[in-house]
């Protein structure tokens, strides 16, 4: 489960070691302890096999620090493994749980409903961790006092699993399927503003980017979009991840969702507005109002960090 959690969350993020670490150790830690010794030569297996990319940028100190983000192929291995996991998997409920953690990042919502219901199966199975003559026993009949507490434990927490997975699986099969909106987006802050772009035929001003196209990765994305909004080039070695941000908003289909990974980075060329961008502009916090909801988390964020005025 170790390498799942690695390809999960770096499904979300790129991230530096220390951060995959903590946040695989948050995760499970309580069960596994995360230790260098395991963690880093798993993270060197799926770079040689090309799931995952590293690159190092300058550190706050002297020594550079390692990124790591998912390459298109192990976004294609991490929906593989979870659309298709392995048996203990599905039976070991710690292992089910890192499963869980991750399984919103498969798009199809009939597959995240197979995965459930094979846990709902074995869950249907009667069980024990005492049995007699043959067969599981009961809390009731439990010799002892604390092995009826076990017992009294897992059937509560049994009850309430079953419960979450009708709930979840009758969703999944019976609503209609979310609208998810792929968006990367260029943070260019100068003297404590943000950098804004409005579309032609539009009030609203946005963080300047765009959608994915087919399998391009993030950072391709914000390459070809600033490049044809903005007419400069993004310096690939100046990327870095500022943050991803999900929300709603007026003007979306139902229960769309839109998703926008954030990046910094520096650029050549001028700035100016091109192709379907009518204006730029330089927003303080004071505009938060005047960009769309996703934007508005991005504003917040900057705001607390002192970035923006």
């Amino acid at each position: 489960m170790l390498e799942l959690s690695i390809l999960g969350f770096l499904h979300e993020e790129p991230l530096h070691g220390y951060e995959l670490k903590a946040r695989i150790q948050a995760l499970s830690g309580h069960i596994r302890p995360v230790s260098d010794g395991a963690l880093y030569p798993a993270i060197s297996r799926l770079v040689k096999a090309g799931l995952v990319e590293q690159r190092t940028e300058p550190g706050t100190g002297a020594a550079p620090r390692r990124v790591l983000s998912l390459t298109e192929a192990g976004r294609d291995e991490l929906n593989a493994r979870l659309g298709h996991p392995k048996e203990a998997e599905i039976t070991d409920g710690q292992r089910f749980f890192t499963l869980l953690a991750f399984l919103h990042h498969l798009p199809d919502r009939a597959g995240q409903a197979a995965v459930l219901r094979r846990r709902q199966a074995f869950l249907d199975v009667p069980a024990s961790f005492f049995y007699r003559d043959g067969e599981p026993v009961r809390a009731e009949r439990a010799p002892s006092l604390f092995r009826q507490g076990m017992l009294r434990i897992a059937r509560a927490t049994g009850t309430e699993e079953k419960k979450w997975l009708a709930e979840a699986i009758g969703e999944l099969e019976g609503g209609p399927e979310p609208v998810l909106i792929d968006t990367v987006a260029w943070v260019r802050i100068e003297g404590g503003r943000i950098l804004c772009a409005r579309p032609r035929g539009k009030d609203v001003f946005y963080i300047p980017g765009g959608k994915r196209e087919g399998a391009e990765s993030d950072l391709e994305t914000l390459v070809r979009e600033i490049r044809e909004e903005l007419t400069v080039r993004i310096d690939p070695e100046t990327v870095a991840h500022a943050g991803t941000y999900e929300a709603g908003g007026p003007g979306l289909p139902d229960g769309a969702v839109v998703r926008m990974a954030c990046y910094t980075a520096e650029f050549t060329g001028e700035l100016k507005a091109s192709s379907e961008i009518e204006d730029v502009a330089w927003f303080s916090y004071a505009d938060r109002d005047r960009v769309p909801p996703v934007d508005q988390q991005l504003f917040d964020d900057l705001k607390d960090a002192g970035d923006l005025v």
